[in-house]
């Protein structure tokens, strides 16, 4: 059972899910965070992506894959199942808290069509 359980996710192919999800004021965007198991042998990570409403799909939800059209916001990563914390500041821009083992990390993000950058990145050990 457990050798159709592995052949299963190899064939599945996409070990990444939705974990929360975080629209903004408008509904245009939405950030998600994102669970990625990569396989039994590795602790995999968790990241960002954000999606847009002007792609005419609805927004994935918990437990859902990402989008392929999905963007993934650079320089945000944690452990697998890391806390993201978001607040839009307005339409275009929010600010993101999360922590791994060591450190808690805190960022600054302006969405700009879309792409996005990440600004003002600040580490804090815990």
């Amino acid at each position: 059972m457990a050798f159709l359980f592995i052949v299963g996710s190899i064939f599945e192919g996409d070990s990444r899910r939705v974990n929360d999800t975080y629209v903004s004021p408008s509904g245009i965007y939405q950030v998600e965070s994102i669970n990625d198991s990569a396989g039994a042998m590795d602790q995999g990570e968790s990241f960002l992506c954000l999606e847009f409403i002007e792609d005419g799909e609805e927004y994935p939800v918990e437990g859902d894959k990402p989008s392929k059209k999905a963007v993934e916001i650079d320089d945000i990563h944690g452990r697998y199942a890391a806390e993201y914390e978001v607040e839009w500041i307005s339409d275009d821009s929010f600010t993101v808290t999360w922590n791994d083992y060591d450190n808690e990390y805190i960022a600054d993000v302006v969405i700009d069509g879309r792409s996005c950058t990440v600004t003002n990145t600040q580490t804090t050990a815990k």
